[in-house]
């Protein structure tokens, strides 16, 4: 923790009640707001505070920074899909489309999985 830091990724109704309380206790959130504009995450308390829609209902991730991985989905890199004949607003029209996709997935490995967090709120 002292090495990467401290998250919490918080669902948009429970960051609220954090920025009020920030607000509540002397925290300038307002005035950083109308300087640097709304944010979905921010410094208080040394801990990095997130806003996420992906959160389950009555749940916050909370953990060690740097030890969540993001990587690319191998079973769906790079696959082609030819259409030949894309649909458009006026209608199918007489071309060739080529999409290729790239997935993401995170992933916690099992060593660190001691330092992310599930935590349940009511």
């Amino acid at each position: 923790m002292n090495r990467n830091g401290v998250f919490i990724v918080w669902r948009p109704e429970d960051f609220e009640l954090l920025e009020a309380y920030m607000q509540a206790t002397g925290y300038m959130q307002a005035d950083k707001a109308l300087v640097n504009g709304a944010q979905q995450g921010m410094m208080y308390m040394n801990v990095a505070h997130y806003s996420s829609n992906k959160v389950a209902a009555g749940h916050l991730i909370a953990g060690v920074k740097k030890v969540w991985h993001l990587g690319i989905c191998r079973a769906t890199y790079g696959q082609v899909v030819i259409d030949s004949e894309p649909a458009t607003a006026d209608g199918a029209v007489s071309a060739i489309a080529v999409v290729s996709r790239v997935d993401f997935k995170s992933k916690a490995w099992t060593k660190v999985k001691p330092v992310l967090y599930n935590v349940t709120v009511a």
